[in-house]
């Protein structure tokens, strides 16, 4: 159906980018210490991609990086946030119906659990 094809648009777009298939982000995507774990779409049963499994170390990372990253958005003027944030708004705006077609699909799978 269209909506389905929408759907798969947009899970491609969002997954055909491999650069941060299987990692994690501790302020660049690096590999996981704790592995790698399979995603598959509910829906379909179908493989999505790779995610990457943090381990406690993955873990301190990310929160040391976070924190860091925290100062400098602090730092960082009221205005030049607020654009950050608009911008940010767009793009999910751009792929609005592919998003929504694909969150639908996955809570019409997951409530029939």
């Amino acid at each position: 159906s269209g909506d389905s094809t929408m759907a798969d648009e947009t899970l491609g777009k969002l997954l055909g980018d491999n650069r941060w298939s299987g990692k994690i982000f501790t302020g660049s995507w690096v590999a996981a210490h704790g592995g790698t774990r399979d995603v598959n779409e509910p829906a379909t049963g179908k493989p999505l991609s790779k995610v990457g499994f943090a381990d406690a170390q993955d873990i301190e990372s990310c929160a040391a990086a976070a924190a860091a990253a925290q100062v400098a958005w602090a730092a960082t003027p009221a205005r030049t946030r607020a654009a950050i944030l608009r911008k940010a708004a767009d793009l999910l705006e751009q792929d609005f119906d592919g998003l929504s077609m694909v969150i639908a699909r996955v809570q019409r799978e997951l409530s029939a659990l």
